[in-house]
């Protein structure tokens, strides 16, 4: 279903899996979207999202790139923050969760070599072999996916 969840018609537990794929990230007041998606969560439903890590060596990379004065380096920065007006670490989503009534399950890393919009060019092949190798050493990569449980806290 494609819509605002705030304002869809669900009842209460009438759901146990809710997946927000690259959502969160671009929500206006994410509390109230987590807080709604346990509503119609069944008692153990679980939520599972993906978002960009702030955390990882990417994001940290690509901010030092875009502060820079020279536009050759803010291009390829510009992709990576393009279209998010939110960014969440580990902790942050973590804390969001539990103010939302959800306990982390899992939490799993890996780096942004398999996102196709980040091809080409030769300071983006760059920052994705620095994500890919440095990233995972420091277990900062730039994607993250959360599992979270319902009233499990």
């Amino acid at each position: 279903m494609l819509g605002d969840i705030q304002i869809a018609p669900f009842r209460n537990g009438c759901f146990d899996i809710a997946a927000l794929w690259d959502v969160i990230e671009h929500l206006a007041c994410p509390l109230d979207a987590l807080k709604e998606i346990g509503r119609i969560l069944s008692p153990k439903g679980v939520v599972i999202l993906s978002t960009p890590n702030a955390d990882s060596v990417l994001h940290s990379l690509s901010l030092v790139m875009f502060k820079s004065r020279f536009g050759l380096l803010q291009k390829p920065a510009r992709r990576v923050f393009a279209g998010h007006p939110l960014y969440f670490t580990q902790r942050s989503l973590q804390c969001l969760l539990a103010r939302s009534g959800f306990a982390v399950q899992a939490i799993w890393q890996y780096n942004v070599a398999s996102e196709i919009s980040f091809r080409g060019g030769l300071l983006e092949d760059g920052a994705r072999i620095i994500d890919a190798a440095l990233g995972k050493i420091l277990k900062r990569q730039y994607r993250m996916v959360i599992i979270a449980q319902k009233g499990t806290q």
